[in-house]
């Protein structure tokens, strides 16, 4: 038998010998027993210690706490022969053969998954991990509150696999027990909510099993702000029609919002952009810029269904439920963190959730250089693709096998300026690009190899020439397809090197084929990139294919939820091009009618359903705006491959009454 038996679970209590509750002299005290407790055997270095629980201290005077703290222990540990605290001048231990730990023991018994194993991993779980416990040090509080998602997940899984066997076995009045016990853990697990109404219902227990269904509405509206899945009003409903009753007015409310998105069959993700946790903004961009590059190299899965950045952004800042943004979003599983930087040093804590049953899959702390920053944003691309490759296999765990990122290292500088650049363009106003430019010129002067800074300088002249203000277009577009192809050169695996030579080669050059093929490679290199989905679905368009066109920007706006409003023109001269005119004017009027191209094909939309008033205000603007625009001019921007395709727009816009010169 152990000669110091502590429990960790639920409210922290040590015993000797089995003897009264020990009285330890500080809280620190019993914080270092508690972490050296969860991995006993396991040497520590006092180093680590002292920094986790003294950070906020010198080196020195944080190892003499340390030192005092382990002074009390031994105290504490006088009667026992040999004493369970094992120490030398590195590092300190506990001895495994002196001391019970119920955590330690849950989890062993949690492994070993047999029903009377489960029975008693339940038993032990009295709460969560250190209870009420708080040390007022920041990495100690981080560990503490990761063990307590994990040790808390481990007891969720433990009380439904046990509930599954005690059904089966057909133990209803322990099922309930174990029920009511795992919601006591978490309210909003509405499957065991459902196993609990047909638990009541099978016993002829109507008023109870209609009872939890409203504890369940509740617990969802109150903590997740959400209403019953259609599976649980599907069981209430069933309950009433049994005894001849109809669902009661105002007994499940109908939602206003939208319906919900379908989830995709691939395994689907969110990545919510991680917190900040420096004292001010000056790191936002940074910030942002791990989220972007996760969800980037995610993106390239073609096994997986990834959110765009877009959509993700829309909920910065905001105190967000992750079952309501995956129910938002359509997906299953949701990444939230948060992210510590220094002057030279960076701390990222992550945790993937899957928001349909609420489970933690993993909860990690990385910590290293800020010059690291591309191997962490990695490691946690990885351990994403790999949490999902054990819930999923097939494809998905051979592509984690193999799992390559690709990821072109560049000097920290430089990759400072083009997230500081990509935080201007996008606004997509003149002086935001111009702006967005220098940073990119300037990100490419730091490190000339950096395809992704070429690449988004390209951009800044293709933006320029399709909202007309480039000045000399020839010039223009003989940079950006410059700059593109360079930026193939550096890295070909980038797909926005292709994603830029592809629309240079359509509204610069006519080179159809090219830009088409251009395309089709950077959707091999990411596809479930929306932006470049949505691009291609404009160029399809153009190419003479806007049935085509729509569907690859209806895809777009699936990964995207809440695109920006550019994807909404496209679609709007899509529709306009497939003869769509209803459609086309309906979506155009939601886009941004500060773009010159939208006004354009939205009076030609109008006209040809009759609204010649509505069209003529759009013909009076355009003219306003642009006083020069002639039709070859409009040739250039309306980059169509069949010369059909122009005279049909033209056509709309002399109908409308814009009259433009050779």
């Amino acid at each position: 038998m152990a000669a110091l038996d502590l429990r960790l679970l639920g409210k922290f209590e040590g015993r000797l010998n089995s003897g009264p509750a020990i009285e330890f002299p500080t809280t620190k005290t019993r914080l270092l027993l508690s972490f050296l407790a969860l991995s006993p055997g396991t040497a520590q270095p006092r180093r680590k210690l002292a920094s986790l629980l003294w950070g906020d201290r010198g080196d020195e005077q944080a190892l003499h706490s340390l030192r005092n703290s382990l002074s009390a222990l031994r105290k504490v540990f006088a009667e026992l022969d040999p004493s369970p605290l094992v120490a030398d001048r590195r590092q300190v231990d506990l001895d495994p053969a002196s001391v019970s730990v119920d955590a330690v023991r849950f989890q062993s018994l949690v492994a070993a998954g047999s029903p009377e194993a489960l029975k008693q991993a339940c038993a032990l779980y009295r709460g969560d991990l250190l209870e009420e416990v708080e040390s007022g040090e920041q990495s100690f509080e981080d560990w503490l509150f990761y063990e307590r998602q994990r040790l808390r997940r481990l007891a969720l899984q433990a009380f439904e696999r046990l509930l599954a066997h005690q059904r089966e076995d057909g133990s209803a009045a322990q099922a309930a027990e174990t029920a009511q016990r795992l919601l006591q853990l978490d309210p909003t697990h509405e499957a065991t909510h459902r196993v609990l109404m047909a638990l009541h219902a099978a016993q002829g227990q109507r008023a109870a099993a209609l009872e939890q269904y409203r504890h369940c509405r509740s617990a969802l509206q109150r903590d997740l702000d959400i209403g019953p899945a259609p599976e649980t009003e599907a069981l209430y409903r069933e309950i009433l029609h049994r005894h001849g009753e109809t669902a009661v007015s105002g007994a499940a409310p109908a939602s206003n919002e939208p319906a919900a998105l379908p989830l995709p069959e691939k395994p689907s993700i969110a990545v919510l952009p991680f917190k900040n946790l420096a004292p001010d903004d000056r790191s936002d961009h940074f910030v942002d810029g791990l989220t972007e590059s996760i969800i980037s190299e995610l993106s390239r899965h073609p096994d997986l269904f990834v959110i765009a950045s877009t959509s993700v952004f829309t909920y910065k800042g905001q105190p967000v439920k992750v079952q309501r943004v995956a129910q938002d979003l359509g997906v299953r599983h949701v990444l939230e963190g948060s992210v510590q930087m220094s002057e030279s040093r960076v701390r990222v804590t992550a945790q993937l959730i899957d928001a349909l049953n609420g489970h933690h899959l993993w909860a990690e702390r990385y910590e290293g250089e800020l010059t690291d920053i591309f191997a962490l944003q990695d490691e946690v691309t990885r351990k994403i693709v790999g949490s999902l490759a054990t819930s999923y296999g097939g494809r998905l765990t051979k592509a984690w096998r193999t799992l390559s990122l690709r990821k072109t290292e560049t000097k920290l500088s430089a990759y400072d300026c083009l997230l500081r650049g990509e935080m201007q363009i996008e606004e997509m106003t003149r002086s935001a690009v111009l702006a967005a430019r220098r940073l990119f010129e300037r990100a490419i002067e730091i490190d000339p190899r950096y395809a992704r800074a070429h690449a988004k300088l390209a951009f800044t002249y293709i933006l320029a020439l399709s909202d007309g203000w480039a000045g000399d277009s020839d010039l223009a577009a003989d940079r950006a397809r410059a700059l593109a192809r360079k930026a193939i050169d550096l890295d070909d695996a980038d797909p926005w090197g292709h994603w830029a030579l592809g629309t240079i080669s359509f509204c610069g050059f006519a080179d159809y084929d090219r830009g088409l093929e251009c395309y089709e490679t950077a959707l091999a290199l990411c596809p479930n990139d929306a932006d470049v989905l949505a691009d291609h679905g404009w160029v399809l368009s153009l190419a003479g294919r806007p049935r085509q066109g729509i569907e690859r920007i209806q895809q777009a706006m699936r990964l995207n939820p809440r695109c920006p409003r550019w994807y909404m023109t496209g679609l709007g001269l899509a529709y306009h091009d497939a003869g769509l005119y209803e459609q086309a004017v309906t979506v155009l009027e939601k886009g941004p009618l500060d773009n010159p191209t939208l006004r354009l094909y939205l009076a030609a939309s109008y006209s040809r359903l009759g609204r010649d008033e509505q069209a003529y205000r759009q013909v009076e603007t355009i003219r306003k705006a642009e006083p020069g625009l002639s039709v070859e001019g409009l040739r250039t921007r309306a980059a169509y491959r069949h010369a059909k395709d122009f005279e049909h727009l033209l056509e709309g816009l002399m109908q409308a009454g814009l009259e433009l010169p050779s």
